[in-house]
């Protein structure tokens, strides 16, 4: 059989694999720099032995304890080093006190604060000793609302300093949405930005935040942070300035490794978004290995994801200060509007300004930029930056091209896919592996990922799901509330018994990476064919005509048809010319079996509030089902369009 590599378009050098961070470790263990495969190995066969290597590597504050997993045939309970003492807060600020930590960037692109490890540790622990002293610790919620600002980071490091479990939401959910979250973990501390500027407009919530505190009894203490000037509207309220101890100098107290730290969300598709408990000790080891061996970040490095506070590419940036590595955050728009149009360049602003080495964003962004035409590296000083990133949705090879012809020719190039349920990459790169547009290198270290048939067989080069198949540290604990391990376990672990079933539609390659084809809860199934949406996307890129798009299956007599929604360019209009060239594209680049049956023109595309396009929810309405469950979306009131389609004839 002859099968043709794809083109790499990024390679390594003898130099980049040297100096590499994941080189140190392979030779500390004995393992030869250039077999990344035998390291991988044996850290998924070993992983209790590979865990505590990462441990000892990385220099950390605690103890690991004599037991390397708990002894249970349900890999959902198999958590690792159920004996062990640490203190997350203290291993994220125990670098360099005088190195760079924070870099907090304004709406304009330019740096308005640096923050030193020194500074930043003095900053949290004034947080954290008047937690103390208001009584918060241990099983306690502290929740903030607000933007992705210095505060935000402080927030959740105090939360970690006294041992409390820290949750988010952004402050553009509404406030139904906010306490369908909150509400269900009854915070003790709200930290809240009751007024915020986004996309060059004021926006004041007072009124909602001081509705939520009404609606969740728990909620004894107000803090109120980044108003900028005048006094705060909140009733019963503290100003963030104002926080403080008792004035005696905190101490870190090391609590279990497995204690709750963090609750995050899921998206809430099937009723109110569940609550994910995720221990600190698992999250920490799990995203220093992640972030040390594979985007091969440590002290001198700078590391910038575009992300609210919500989305759980804020935590996986704040967990990247345990490798050393400072951070940047930026509370703005990623294209701000202004009189004189959209501003392209801001975030490139930022990463030039903050020296950035390590940069990461949407596919969605990268394709407005190709589309308008605008080049960073024409316009900006890019020399620090030399990995770019993309994850959040399966990206199209032509714009890993346009990265590399657009940003540098020069910069390693890297995608990577995960979830919010296990807060880091399942497959990703390393400064090892070459790079091939549209797919993941390898599988992260520890990390068992396979991809499975319907029978529950491994297979490669056949698309099946992305499924785990080893127990890993930064599995979840349980979902919060009554009923919580029976939800999770549901919810992860029925699909096939004793392994994690992730919910995407991936497939192996014969040369070791991984292609993600979307969500396998959103595959198309015409003629009961499994279609990743993906591949139609990827079909309509060569249409300058189309500005977003949105597919999915429409029930029809037993059976599904394709359906497919087109947001236009401002100029432009769907007509039956231009319908049957995209189907003659999707029959060329893809086959048949994915040409949609009707093509509509719609005014938006449903996305949640990280800008993700929400297949679901276009289906659900246009399929005539119940809604009210998405409560993440940033423009609900569009589905009322998706539900008239099928009273409507597309072309």
């Amino acid at each position: 059989m002859n099968v043709a590599l794809p083109e790499i378009v990024w390679n390594t050098d003898s130099e980049t694999v040297k100096k590499s961070h994941l080189s140190r470790f392979a030779q500390a263990l004995g393992f030869d720099i250039e077999d990344y495969d035998s390291l991988y190995r044996w850290s998924i066969a070993r992983p209790g032995a590979f865990w505590r290597e990462v441990w000892e590597f990385s220099g950390s504050l605690g103890d690991l304890g004599a037991r390397d997993n708990i002894d249970t045939p349900n890999m959902g309970q198999q958590h690792f080093f159920p004996d062990g003492k640490i203190n997350v807060a203290e291993n994220l600020l125990r670098h360099n006190h005088d190195a760079l930590a924070v870099v907090e960037a304004s709406a304009s692109g330019e740096v308005r604060n640096r923050v030193t490890f020194g500074q930043l540790r003095t900053e949290v622990e004034r947080v954290a000793a008047w937690l103390e002293s208001v009584g918060v610790g241990e099983g306690d919620v502290v929740a903030t609302w607000g933007t992705n600002r210095l505060e935000a980071v402080v927030s959740f490091l105090a939360t970690a300093a006294v041992g409390a479990i820290w949750t988010s939401a952004s402050p553009d959910l509404s406030t139904q949405a906010v306490s369908d979250r909150l509400g269900q973990v009854h915070p003790v501390v709200l930290f809240a930005s009751p007024s915020y500027t986004y996309n060059s407009t004021d926006y004041d919530i007072t009124d909602r935040v001081e509705t939520l505190r009404q609606s969740i009894p728990s909620i004894a203490h107000v803090v109120e942070f980044g108003r900028e000037g005048g006094k705060s509207a909140l009733s019963q309220s503290l100003e963030w300035e104002s926080l403080d101890g008792d004035g005696s100098e905190f101490e870190y107290r090391r609590f279990p490794f497995n204690q709750p730290l963090l609750i995050m969300y899921t998206s809430g598709t099937t009723g109110k978004p569940k609550a994910i408990v995720h221990s600190g000790g698992g999250i920490l080891i799990r995203n220093y290995a992640e972030h040390t061996f594979h985007n091969d970040l440590g002290p001198g490095d700078v590391f910038f994801w575009y992300t609210n506070i919500a989305w759980m590419m804020f935590h996986y940036l704040v967990l990247s200060l345990s490798s050393g590595s400072a951070i940047v955050v930026y509370d703005d728009a990623a294209l701000r509007r202004t009189d004189e149009g959209p501003d392209f360049g801001v975030l490139w602003r930022v990463a030039a300004a903050a020296g950035a080495t390590t940069m990461g964003v949407s596919p969605g962004y990268l394709r407005t930029l190709e589309r308008t035409g605008y080049c960073p590296r024409d316009e900006h000083d890019l020399r620090s930056l030399r990995t770019f990133m993309a994850t959040g949705a399966p990206v199209p090879p032509d714009l890993w091209t346009w990265c590399q012809n657009n940003i540098s020719s020069e910069i390693r190039l890297g995608s990577l896919s995960g979830g919010t349920e296990t807060l880091g990459a399942f497959v990703t790169v390393t400064p090892w592996h070459p790079f091939r547009p549209g797919e993941m290198s390898c599988n992260v270290l520890g990390i068992a990922a396979d991809v499975f048939d319907e029978r529950g067989v491994s297979v490669i080069g056949t698309k099946g799901e992305l499924v785990i198949t080893q127990p890993f540290p930064s599995m979840p604990l349980t979902f919060w509330g009554d009923g919580g391990d029976e939800r999770y376990y549901n919810a992860y672990f029925s699909g096939h018994p004793g392994v994690w079933t992730h919910g995407d539609l991936a497939e192996k390659t014969i040369w070791g990476g991984t292609i993600i084809h979307g969500r396998s809860d959103n595959t198309l199934n015409p003629g009961g064919v499994r279609i990743g949406t993906a591949e139609i996307y990827h079909s309509l890129d060569e249409f300058d005509e189309i500005q977003d798009a949105v597919v999915f299956g429409r029930a029809i007599d037993q059976d599904e048809e394709v359906v497919l929604c087109l947001v236009m360019a401002e100029t432009d209009s769907l007509d039956e010319e231009l319908a049957q060239r995209i189907r003659h594209a999707i029959r060329r680049r893809s086959s048949p079996r994915h040409v949609p049956a009707s093509i509509y023109q719609v005014a938006e595309i449903p996305q949640t509030l990280n800008g993700k396009r929400n297949e679901a929810a276009a289906k659900a309405a246009a399929n005539g089902l119940d809604t009210q469950r998405f409560t993440s979306l940033a423009n609900p009131q569009i589905l009322s369009d998706y539900a008239a389609i099928r009273r409507t004839k597309g072309f």
